[in-house]
């Protein structure tokens, strides 16, 4: 079965809506032409085209938000590790100087 491969560049990195118009058997290439012209002009294959893109911008758009979400699920999480992190460190050095408070006023109790 011969087959007249229609293919659309739309402009955005390498997007490409194919559209497959398939000769059906016993008609004369004059009649294929026909046919092709016939689903050109009457809208049908621009429809078809026009659902395809934006099903695949659709798609595609759905597929970069979820990254975006997954990048920042990791950043909150990087920075909550690093926030702990700065928290803990503090936490040590309040409790150094506390003791040392602690110290220094028991030497001069006695």
């Amino acid at each position: 079965m011969d087959s007249k491969r229609i293919r659309l560049y739309l402009g955005l990195d390498n997007l490409v809506v194919d559209c497959m118009l398939q000769k059906k058997p016993g008609i004369s290439a004059i009649q294929y032409r026909n046919q092709l012209k016939l689903y050109t002009s009457s809208g049908f294959l621009p429809t078809m085209v026009t659902q395809r893109f934006f099903e695949t911008v659709y798609t595609q758009l759905e597929c970069w938000y979820e990254s975006k979400i997954q990048d920042a699920k990791r950043q909150a999480e990087l920075r909550a590790q690093q926030d702990r992190a700065e928290l803990l460190q503090r936490i040590r050095s309040l409790e150094e100087e506390l003791e040392q408070l602690r110290m220094t006023n028991g030497s001069t109790d006695s």
